[in-house]
């Protein structure tokens, strides 16, 4: 998935909003399976069922994250690259070169 790093961080913002959200929601939906429930496997079905409303924004919030890193580093490497080359243009060492003790 490739967006822009703009379109990243705004969807990693609102993902963390949902995400938030599903917390509350799955905090008020396990009480109500856990005062209701009426085997231990209900308590259970209903517990698995509650975590969707925080494992799936999180899920989709570390995509945007990850997708919104690799945009930043990709930024990086081209300000790196564009900088050496104007150094070595000028007549300058390599940033890259490697450093020997004397």
């Amino acid at each position: 998935m490739k967006t822009s790093s703009k379109l990243s961080k705004a969807l990693f913002i609102l993902g963390s909003v949902f995400t938030f959200i599903g917390a509350l929601i799955a905090g008020v939906d396990m009480m109500n399976v856990y005062l209701n429930a009426e085997s231990a496997a209900q308590q259970g079905a209903g517990a698995a069922m509650a975590l969707t409303w925080v494992v799936l924004p999180y899920c989709a919030t570390r995509l945007f994250y990850m997708d919104y890193q690799a945009s930043v580093a990709e930024r990086n490497v081209k300000a790196i690259t564009t900088l050496n080359q104007n150094l070595i243009r000028l007549g300058q060492s390599s940033i890259f070169q490697k450093v020997t003790p004397t």
